[in-house]
């Protein structure tokens, strides 16, 4: 675990996690010492516990030791669960939502043919997949051939060292899960064909106090080929906030409860729930026809991915304090 003074205008204290087992293990720790704290105390005397909703003033209520500690390990289940569902990436729809997302990246593909994985014709260089013997033997400083992709062509270079993609849980997102599962996990499709795709989970808990600040952790992918279900749980979970990120940070030491606007670390794209809003979709998209959700899931992807391909800097500074 890493901890420093937040670089951005989100303030407070940064803490990035080295992985998700690390941020569930930090919430078990953290419960079992309050409920080996709270034993030595009698059931029926009584306590402060704090409150604290989303972008709201923290309250205060007394409640019973033997009550609190009930709802205590109560909430550890709920966390279980959640870390149960992370892990499985099965949920009723999830069937219906590697569908879409197959059915959206070809979409995009139609809309804007540069974002093929395809190929287009050959061209010589200083490394390739085919040598030519007489070029090798004459000294040719290019005696390779190597296949141009639709991408290259037009312009657009693929980057080595990938893309990083920070995705805040903070907001809730208008429109069905469902298909805010789909966007993501084929924007991130669309982007694996130019270079590896880095995912980050970045939990605002901002406020006043010492220890708040924002909590991220990197989503380390099972193999080579991207599995649409491993992002299910933080696109269109109920419990990605209310319970796995407010019990993390609990654990962590947060107090306050405000959310985020802007990555804690350079991202070629930081998404939060209302990126519809941003696009200009309204909240009757859940209501419009399923081809013209498609077509309009399609042409943002589209659209976000070519401005990702085409930034010479590759990440983003948005929100960074100045030097």
């Amino acid at each position: 675990m890493k901890s420093y003074p937040s670089r951005t205008v989100n303030g407070g204290q940064t803490i990035i996690l080295e992985s998700l087992p690390e941020a569930c293990e930090k919430v078990r720790s953290d419960v079992a010492i309050r409920l080996k704290t709270l034993s030595s105390l009698p059931p029926s005397s009584f306590m402060p516990v704090y409150s604290r909703p989303r972008d709201d003033e923290e309250t205060t209520i007394v409640m019973e030791v033997g009550e609190y500690v009930e709802g205590l390990k109560k909430r550890l289940s709920n966390f279980e669960n959640c870390v149960k569902r992370i892990s499985s990436g099965r949920y009723p729809l999830s069937d219906q939502v590697v569908e879409c997302t197959e059915n959206l990246a070809d979409l995009v593909s139609e809309i804007e043919p540069r974002l093929r994985g395809s190929y287009l014709g050959w061209e010589r260089g200083e490394e390739g997949t085919v040598a030519i013997a007489d070029l090798l033997e004459s000294g040719d400083d290019r005696p390779f051939f190597r296949q141009r992709s639709c991408a290259e062509v037009a312009g657009l270079k693929g980057r080595a060292e990938g893309y990083r993609l920070v995705l805040s849980t903070d907001t809730s997102w208008f429109g069905e899960p469902e298909d805010n599962a789909a966007v993501i996990c084929a924007l991130v499709l669309c982007l694996q064909r130019f270079g590896p795709v880095e995912l980050w989970i970045q939990q605002g808990w901002v406020g006043a106090d010492c220890n708040d600040g924002v909590t991220l952790f990197k989503i380390e992918q099972s193999s080579s080929a991207f599995d649409p279900t491993e992002l299910l749980f933080w696109c269109m979970d109920e419990g990605k906030d209310s319970i796995f990120s407010f019990e993390l940070n609990c654990a962590l030491g947060r107090r306050s409860s405000k959310t985020t606007n802007f990555p804690e670390i350079p991202a070629d794209l930081f998404l939060r729930g209302d990126w519809m809003k941003i696009y200009g979709v309204r909240e009757d998209f859940a209501k419009r026809l399923h081809t013209e959700k498609l077509d309009i899931m399609a042409r943002w992807i589209a659209a976000t991915v070519i401005q990702i391909l085409s930034q010479e800097s590759g990440l983003d500074q948005d929100g960074m304090m100045p030097d």
